[in-house]
C-alpha cells in the first residue's frame, strides 16, 4: 500500500509474490513507479508499476525459462527456544515426504539480519533435497533492540543454543532426519559453525565455515584505528582484551582453544586478503586440526577478502561445500576433497 498525497487517499499495489518493492522512481505523471523486486524465488530485478491501471511487469525475467517457477518460497515460522523466546527464521522445504537431511544457514554480523532475497544456494540445497533453514537468532536486528542485545557478550552461549533449538524443531516441524543436519554461515555464521564444532561436537553432522572467527581477541586486536569510533558496540558484543573478566569470555568463547572437542568433519573455506576475519583465524585453526588428524578441509582463495566478489571462487567455494556435503551427508566416499 501507498498513498495518493494529493487525494489524501491509498493507493492499492497490485499482488506481488512474498518479498519487497524497493522504490527507483515516480514517472513525472506519477503515474508509474520504478522499482526492484526483491524476492526469495528469483534474482532482484525492475518492475513498472502502474499505479492508476494496479497493474506490474517486469522490465526482464531474471531466471533462464528452465528454472522458472521451480525455486522454493520461503515460509516465515518462529522457533521456540531454550528460554521459551521465538527464533525467527525462513523454511525452504523440498518435494518429497523425507525424512531430510537438513542445513541451517546463519547470518554474518553478528548485527545483520536473513531477509526474503534470493539466494542460489539455498535453491541449490533444497533442488538437491535438503530442508534450508534460515533463522535470525538473537543478536540479530529488525525485532527490537531488546532482541539485538541479547548476544552482548555472549557470543557461542544463547545464539548457540537458539541454532540447537533450531535443529530440535526441524525434527517435527520439517521431517528431518537428525543424523543429517548441518549448520553452515559465513563471518558471524562462520564462527557460529565453528562454535558448534567444538562447543556442541556431537549435535551437527558436519559444519561448513566460510571465513568465520576462530578467536575472539586477536579479531578485536585486528581491527583498524579507524574504527575505534564503534569500540562501544564492539566490545559490547566481542569483549575487550584490556578488561580480565571480557578476557576470559574471549578465551572461553573461542573455537580455537577447544578443537580438541571437535570430532565432526569441518569444511573451512577463506580468502587470503580477507581484512575483517584474517587468514590467520583459519590457518590456526585448520593447523591445530589436522595435528590431530581430525576431519577438516580448507581452501584458500587467492585475492579474495571478506567475501568473494568473483563468479569463479564463488563457484569454486559452492562446489567444494557440495562436494563436502555429498561427502559427508549423502555418504559418497568417492568424493575428493582438499
Amino acid at each position: 500500500m501507498t498513498e495518493n498525497k494529493k487525494a489524501g487517499k491509498p493507493v492499492k499495489l497490485p499482488a506481488m509474490p512474498a518479498g519487497a518493492l524497493l522504490p527507483l522512481a515516480f514517472s513525472a505523471s506519477d503515474r508509474y513507479l520504478a522499482a526492484h523486486l526483491s524476492t526469495d524465488v528469483a534474482p532482484r530485478t525492475v518492475v513498472i508499476v502502474d499505479l492508476k491501471a494496479g497493474t506490474a511487469r517486469a522490465v526482464v525475467d531474471p531466471l533462464p525459462p528452465a528454472l522458472r517457477g521451480r525455486m522454493a518460497a520461503g515460509e516465515v515460522v518462529r522457533i521456540p527456544s531454550f528460554d521459551k523466546r521465538l527464533v525467527p527464521a525462513f523454511l525452504y522445504r523440498p518435494a518429497g515426504q523425507g525424512p531430510f537431511p537438513a542445513v541451517i544457514d546463519v547470518h554474518g554480523g553478528p548485527t545483520a539480519q536473513s531477509r526474503r532475497e534470493f539466494s542460489p544456494m539455498r535453491q541449490y540445497l533444497v533442488s538437491k533435497g535438503y530442508v534450508v533453514l534460515v533463522p535470525n537468532v538473537r543478536g540479530s536486528t529488525g525485532y527490537g533492540k531488546s532482541y539485538t542485545r541479547l548476544d552482548n557478550l555472549d557470543l557461542g552461549g544463547g545464539p548457540l543454543k537458539d541454532v540447537v533449538a533450531c535443529k530440535r524443531w526441524l525434527l517435527g516441524g520439517a521431517r528431518v532426519d537428525h543424523r543429517r543436519v548441518v549448520v553452515m554461515g559465513g563471518s558471524y555464521g562462520g564462527y557460529m559453525a565453528l562454535a558448534a564444532a567444538a562447543f556442541t561436537p556431537t549435535e551437527f553432522a558436519a559444519l561448513v565455515d566460510f571465513f568465520g572467527v576462530s578467536d575472539l581477541k586477536s579479531l578485536v586486536e585486528s581491527f583498524p584505528a579507524y574504527w575505534a569510533a564503534f569500540a562501544t558496540y564492539i566490545y559490547q558484543k566481542f569483549g575487550d582484551p584490556k578488561n580480565p573478566a571480557h578476557a576470559k569470555y574471549q578465551y572461553e568463547r573461542s573455537p580455537l582453544y577447544f578443537v580438541d572437542q571437535i570430532v565432526r568433519p569441518l569444511l573451512v573455506v577463506q580468502g587470503d586478503k580477507d581484512a575483517r576475519v584474517q587468514l590467520s583465524q583459519s590457518d590456526r585453526m585448520v593447523k591445530r586440526l589436522r595435528a590431530r588428524r581430525a576431519p577438516v578441509h580448507y581452501l584458500v582463495i587467492k585475492g579474495e577478502g571478506h567475501g568473494f566478489s568473483k563468479v569463479e571462487n564463488r563457484l569454486a567455494a559452492y562446489q567444494l561445500t557440495d562436494r563436502f556435503l555429498d561427502r559427508y551427508i549423502f555418504g559418497d566416499s568417492e568424493v575428493q576433497l582438499p
